[in-house]
C-alpha cells in the first residue's frame, strides 16, 4: 500500500539566474514517497515501452487527470507534456481538446505515443529530445507537465528552469515526483 499523495500548491520563486528573468509562475507538485534510484538514461525506457503503456499507464491516468483538473485544462490551451513516456497526460489532454506538445528522450516511448495518438484519433506533437533543453519558443504554453519524469532529470534544476521558460507569464507548471 502506497502512501497518501500530498499536495503542494503556491507560488515558487525560483532562484535559479535562469528563472530569474521571468516573473514567477504557479506551480503544482505532487508527490509520493519512494526509494528508487534515478534512471536517467534512455535505452532501460526503450526497453519497457511496449509494457510500461499496457500495464502501468492506468495507473498513472489518475494522477494526469487530477494535474489536468487542478491547472484548468479546457478546450485550445496549449500544454507541454515533457518527459511524457507513453503520452498519459498528452492524451489525456487532447481528448480535452488542448493542443498538446509531448516530449520523451527515450525513442520508444514517443513511438508509442504517437502509435496511441493515433489509434485513438488524437493530434499530439510528439518529439524526441532533452527536458533539460526544450526544444519550444520561451512562454509558449499554457501550462507545462512533468508526470513521474523530471525527478529522474540528471539536472533537476534545469528541468524546472526549462518548464518554467516555456510557460507564459501568468501559467501554470505540474510536476509529480516520487520523493
Amino acid at each position: 500500500r502506497l502512501p497518501p499523495i500530498q499536495r503542494v500548491s503556491g507560488r515558487f520563486d525560483l532562484e535559479d539566474e535562469l528563472v530569474q528573468r521571468v516573473p514567477p509562475t504557479r506551480l503544482i507538485c505532487y508527490h509520493r514517497f519512494m526509494s528508487l534510484a534515478p534512471l536517467a538514461v534512455a535505452e532501460p525506457w526503450d526497453l519497457v515501452a511496449e509494457s510500461y503503456a499496457a500495464e502501468i499507464t492506468p495507473f498513472f491516468e489518475s494522477f494526469a487527470r487530477a494535474a489536468l483538473d487542478d491547472v484548468g485544462v479546457h478546450p485550445g490551451s496549449r500544454i507541454a507534456d515533457v518527459a511524457t513516456g507513453p503520452g498519459t497526460l498528452a492524451l489525456l489532454g487532447a481528448a480535452r481538446g488542448a493542443v498538446v506538445s509531448a516530449l520523451d528522450f527515450a525513442p520508444a516511448m514517443v513511438q508509442k505515443l504517437r502509435q496511441r495518438a493515433a489509434a485513438a484519433g488524437l493530434a499530439v506533437e510528439a518529439v524526441q529530445g532533452d527536458g533539460q533543453a526544450l526544444p519550444w519558443r520561451d512562454a509558449s504554453f499554457d501550462a507545462a507537465f512533468s508526470m513521474f519524469g523530471l525527478m529522474f532529470f540528471p539536472d533537476r534544476a534545469a528541468g524546472f528552469a526549462q518548464l518554467h521558460r516555456v510557460v507564459r507569464v501568468g501559467g501554470v507548471g505540474a510536476v509529480t515526483s516520487w520523493v
